[in-house]
């Protein structure tokens, strides 16, 4: 889904599904995935595998060992 949860289409369709169908449902964008895997510590982050339909691939590296306190 593109930053402005706009499209493509298939993601905004999917989005909607489960936000209608899931206690608490919503999908993500690269961009926020990226924000939360650098929090989490990773790297290296990349979209692996991107298509119009809701099986993307992002691959991170974890560089440190990261714990919540």
């Amino acid at each position: 889904m593109d930053n402005s949860h706009t499209s493509p289409q298939t993601e905004v369709l999917f989005a909607i599904n489960i936000l209608v169908s899931k206690e608490g449902g919503v999908t993500y964008t690269f961009d926020e995935f990226h924000y939360a895997l650098t929090f989490l510590g990773f790297s290296e982050i990349a979209l692996m595998h991107n298509v119009e339909v809701t099986n993307s691939l992002i691959g991170a590296a974890k560089t440190s060992e990261f714990r919540i306190s």
